[in-house]
């Protein structure tokens, strides 16, 4: 609340992992009071917040070139971290993603030393409306970028998938890459988990019934993370 909502203003609707801390009622009842809709990745699937993981991954990449061997200095570089990849243009949207916010580049030291940025001597009403102005139209750019993006991303993941489609009622075994200590990796069976299929979301989600002991569980996943029970008699 302090950290996103009173400083960046509330959005229509979150997507997140199934973390637990994402899931937790405080959290559940506070989107409901503020009227947001949230939204749940299906189990194993990172690429529904690929945005996010991709920027996780390049966070930890520039990380790696400045914390000390010990790793136990990262929180104090993780803030100049984020300020870099904020002032650097995304291949995305093609701006920066502080430019994107705020209608300008940053400024920073190397500014003042070379002295070769200057305000303008313009009265308010100009200012608010050049800004306007120009953040309007980078931000119809960086929506037509991602766009562009999504299409590419799209027709590359679609080279390679091999759809698959499940009945209700289908038998089916679910991907589980937990690992276990003393166990190799190699032997480990990862679809050993087995279930039902109850009910179809969509042509990817399915709802799956796992049995757990006495009790059984439903979960969401993805359709490339379930293979057909088949049986040879």
């Amino acid at each position: 609340m302090n950290h996103v909502f009173l400083k960046h203003g509330l959005c229509i609707e979150i997507l997140s992992d199934l973390g637990p801390e994402l899931q937790a009622e405080l959290s559940v009842e506070l989107y409901r009071v503020l009227g947001i809709k949230q939204l749940r990745s299906s189990g194993y699937r990172p690429q529904t917040s690929g945005v996010v993981e991709v920027y996780h991954r390049t966070l930890n990449v520039v990380l790696a070139k400045v914390v000390s061997d010990r790793q136990r200095d990262w929180s104090v570089y993780v803030y100049y971290v984020a300020f870099c990849y904020n002032a650097t243009p995304h291949s995305a949207i093609g701006y920066a993603p502080y430019f994107v916010m705020t209608g300008r580049q940053p400024r920073w030291n190397v500014d003042l030393i070379f002295d070769h940025v200057r305000d303008e001597d313009r009265d308010l009403t100009n200012f608010v409306a050049d800004t306007s102005e120009r953040l309007e139209y980078a931000h119809q750019l960086a929506r037509e970028n991602l766009q562009r993006a999504a299409d590419k991303a799209a027709e590359w993941y679609d080279k390679r998938v091999r759809s698959q489609m499940f009945n209700v009622g289908d038998a089916v075994r679910v991907y589980c890459p937990r690992r276990y200590v003393g166990r190799t990796v190699k032997w480990q069976k990862f679809y050993g988990t087995t279930g039902t299929v109850e009910r179809r979301l969509n042509d990817s989600t399915y709802v799956v019934v796992l049995e757990k002991g006495n009790c059984f569980e439903r979960k969401i996943f993805h359709a490339d993370k379930l293979k057909l029970c088949r049986s040879y008699e």
